[in-house]
């Protein structure tokens, strides 16, 4: 390391224990510690006792080898046979979870991280006599007995019960229609169509 041409040498660390400061800090430059493990579970595990790591790069043939990272550790991102390319595509999303931060970034994910998904609910109160009847306290045994009943009903013969809760919301609507937004009435005809 030359600290006066602020330089620092590709450089692979060998012997390196679990409690060194090369594995507790992040390392931003060419440092490579090694740590040698008995088999891939225990590389597994001590992956999953650290923070998560910005990327993982697992380099095998064996597919079942690669899988196991893949599906039993959690990164950011996850490369098997590859160094660069997550981070010269720019239509892969690059980014962190956890510790090594939050969202990604590069093409459309740059878009969805720098903007708001909106909920959005609105609703008639022409319907606010039924919801006095059903969904407002105080709750009763008779309020509790109607509403198991609207939301399944059970046949008298054999086969599946017959869940009336769509049904009535149907009805409902197409008795209300334009106070019903024109998605619910598509919605809940659409219930009905399946009953």
């Amino acid at each position: 390391m030359d600290e006066s041409e602020l330089y620092v040498a590709p450089t692979v660390m060998a012997n390196v224990q679990k409690t060194d400061s090369a594995m507790t800090e992040e390392i931003f430059g060419p440092v490579l510690p090694i740590v040698t493990v008995q088999n891939r579970a225990e590389a597994i595990d001590i992956i999953r006792s650290r923070e998560k790591p910005l990327i993982l790069y697992v380099f095998s043939n064996n597919k079942s080898f690669v899988d196991d990272f893949q599906m039993k550790t959690s990164s950011g991102m996850f490369l098997a046979n590859d160094t660069t390319t997550c981070s010269v595509v720019p239509s892969l999303p690059f980014g962190g979870v956890g510790g090594s931060g939050m969202g990604s970034y590069h093409g459309h994910a740059s878009f969805k991280a720098f903007s708001h998904m909106k909920t959005v609910m609105r609703r008639s109160l022409g319907l606010e006599v039924v919801n006095k009847m059903f969904r407002y306290p105080p709750y009763t045994k008779k309020k509790a007995a109607w509403l198991k009943w609207a939301l399944y009903k059970e046949p008298k013969e054999k086969g599946h019960g017959i869940p009336l809760f769509p049904l009535v919301l149907a009805v409902t609507a197409l008795y209300f229609g334009e106070n019903f937004s024109p998605f619910l009435v598509r919605t809940l005809r659409f219930a009905l169509l399946l009953l």
